[in-house]
């Protein structure tokens, strides 16, 4: 499965959750959407621009700051930027996507 744009990575994830429309995202249906793309990202059903375009996507919709600075805004962030590590392509950037995926995974665990 791959998309062009966000909103088609969106309308998919809501479908999954059972949400109708993006106007129904608060910020638990978009825990519930993202650990949803993190299982099919895992077992290789979601690709790499579209699970780091979805948390970029989500992280935008969250309804405040002081949710946008907790460790599920935070995780957002993190998936966020993975496509960046790995356009850039550095040593720092292999360490860093390394650690993200990692820090992903492992919240994923706990959550």
């Amino acid at each position: 499965m791959s998309f062009d744009t966000h909103e088609e990575i969106i309308e998919i994830y809501l479908k999954k959750v059972n949400l109708k429309s993006v106007g129904e995202l608060n910020d638990q249906n978009s825990f519930n959407i993202i650990k949803t793309a993190y299982k099919d990202f895992r077992d290789e059903k979601l690709p790499f621009d579209d699970f780091s375009t979805l948390g970029e996507y989500l992280f935008n919709k969250l309804s405040s700051n002081t949710v946008k600075s907790s460790n599920f805004g935070l995780i957002l962030l993190e998936i966020a930027e993975l496509s960046d590590y790995i356009r850039i392509w550095n040593n720092n950037d292999l360490i860093n996507l390394t650690s993200s995926l990692i820090n992903i995974d492992e919240y994923f665990k706990n959550h």
